[in-house]
């Protein structure tokens, strides 16, 4: 119960520091604390699903979060609505790196957790994958990111995911066009840890 008060202490905190930095009209914020934001998300969600035994990582694993209680090693990713040049200006979505080309996810993480997080860095979306589903990720071609070989883009509305199919239709493979069109077979897909 004392983690789970620190956890909740810590989440207001920072979403404090993300009001006082709103102020100032500064609007980015170091990427390493909207990761631990999305960190401490899970862990509270964890919490409040009822599991007891959640040791965080801290950035000492290849993974973020052990869950005793189901012997599931997590990965958190945590993404606001961008677009970053990816895409035609317009095209907005949650971005998240699954696989790098200098590692392989193959025994990293048995959950992917993609935190879609709103500009106001409060309720967040929890999007669950499983390293099966991860795996099923086509492998991206050319693009911005040359050292991103899989990745989830999860767009703003199905507008957006017609554009960007479109406009780059090797950037969007066929496995990201199934999350954009089935999105209730991962957001809060819990049942997915056990």
């Amino acid at each position: 119960m004392r983690e789970k008060n620190k956890i909740n202490k810590l989440i207001k905190e920072i979403l404090h520091f993300k009001q006082s930095v709103d102020k100032i009209d500064y609007s980015k914020l170091p990427n390493k604390l909207m990761g631990d934001l999305g960190e401490m998300y899970v862990i509270d969600k964890l919490f409040r699903l009822g599991y007891k035994n959640i040791e965080p990582k801290g950035g000492h694993s290849r993974y973020d979060i052990y869950l005793h209680d189901t012997d599931k090693r997590i990965e958190v990713r945590t993404s606001l609505l961008k677009n970053e040049n990816v895409y035609p200006k317009g095209i907005d979505f949650y971005g998240w790196a699954v696989e790098r080309t200098t590692q392989k996810i193959d025994d990293k993480f048995d959950i992917l957790i993609g935190i879609a997080l709103p500009q106001s860095f409060n309720r967040p979306k929890y999007y669950i994958f499983t390293r099966e589903e991860t795996k099923k990720l086509g492998t991206v071609t050319g693009g911005r990111f040359s050292n991103v070989s899989k990745k989830i883009h999860l767009f703003k509305n199905e507008n957006n995911l017609k554009q960007a199919i479109e406009t780059k239709p090797k950037q969007v493979t066929s496995y990201e066009r199934y999350i954009n069109r089935n999105p209730d077979k991962f957001l809060n897909r819990w049942d997915k840890l056990k």
